[in-house]
């Protein structure tokens, strides 16, 4: 390989290249002739709505537990450092929170709700 982050050999490069763009025309067409993707039915839609709806009851309910919410800050120091190195599927299994906010945490990049940070300690504390 021409390099570590190529997964094609040159030799393969525009092979791949074709099947993409023949995927792409035909979602094209699909789209075009009213076919949907599922992600987007009125019953994904629904789900997604109703699980937006839950969480935001569960962030409510948090806030009027706990009045002061903590600095952000906070996160970023004491709890982030213990994690930061333990996988994705960790911290998932341990928050319930999704892959990407998962990954977007271990990078720095996200800060959880302060409702998430207990489950988290409880990660570190089975060090």
């Amino acid at each position: 390989m021409p390099s570590a982050n190529r997964k094609l050999c040159d030799a393969c490069l525009p092979a791949h290249a074709e099947r993409a763009s023949q995927a792409a025309a035909q979602a094209r067409l699909r789209y075009a002739i009213g076919e949907r993707d599922a992600r987007s039915s009125d019953e994904a839609r629904a789900k997604h709505r109703a699980a937006s709806i839950r969480q935001g009851k569960r962030q409510r309910a948090w806030k009027a537990a706990h009045p002061v919410t903590p600095d952000p800050q906070q996160f970023t120091a004491e709890i982030w450092p213990h994690i930061r190195n333990r996988s994705v599927h960790e911290l998932m299994a341990a928050s319930g929170l999704s892959r990407p906010l998962c990954r977007n945490i271990l990078r720095g990049k996200a800060v959880p709700h302060p409702m998430h940070w207990d489950a988290f300690r409880a990660l570190i504390a089975r060090e």
